[in-house]
């Protein structure tokens, strides 16, 4: 697929892409990324965002931090349940990112990571950018520590602005360079 010319047709620049979401989003945009990479890197991405994403579906939600905000544990796991047929896909570092090699991580593009501190996701996402960072990517993480699941929408306004200012200066240095 020719990039350039599929952007040109949106006055855009295929040669650099980013890719990035919020909660589930957040899980698809880094397994985009592992694949692309098994696939010798065919998308030119170019930079990641990862926004209190799910990134160990293989851990039962029972099993994680709870907080009172945190999504409840019935519907994390259904949410879980739509991503695989079986358990054993969920050991697959396409859904659950966390269980990549560090061979698998070694050349993904460089990641910001952001997290909810009141989100039972927060610690498998603080532990995949670390990862990340043993593997050589470059990681911007960024912790709210009083923050739900889903505050860049629905948060407190200051954060929210805050992580949206983040994400938004993070894709123009990305972009900036040459």
């Amino acid at each position: 697929m020719d990039h350039a010319a599929c952007a040109s047709e949106w006055d855009g620049d295929g040669s650099r892409l980013a890719i990035g979401g919020h909660s589930a989003g957040g899980n698809l945009s880094a397994a985009v990324c592992l694949l692309n990479l098994q696939k010798g890197s065919e998308l030119p991405i170019a930079y990641q965002i990862l926004d209190y994403p799910p990134l160990d579906l293989d851990t039962d939600p029972a099993d994680k931090p709870s907080f009172e905000e945190a999504i409840p544990v019935d519907m994390a796991r259904m949410f879980n349940a739509m991503y695989f047929d079986n358990a054993t896909d969920a050991r697959n570092p396409l859904a659950s990112p966390v269980l990549a090699s560090s061979s698998q991580l070694t050349g993904l593009p460089p990641a910001l990571i952001i997290t909810a501190g009141r989100d039972s996701l927060a610690a498998e996402a603080a532990r995949y950018a670390e990862m990340l960072r043993e593997s050589g990517v470059p990681v911007t993480y960024r912790d709210y520590p009083g923050e739900a699941h889903g505050f860049t929408h629905n948060g407190t306004p200051a954060h929210a602005e805050e992580a949206w200012q983040l994400m938004a200066e993070q894709l123009k240095q990305t972009f900036a360079q040459a």
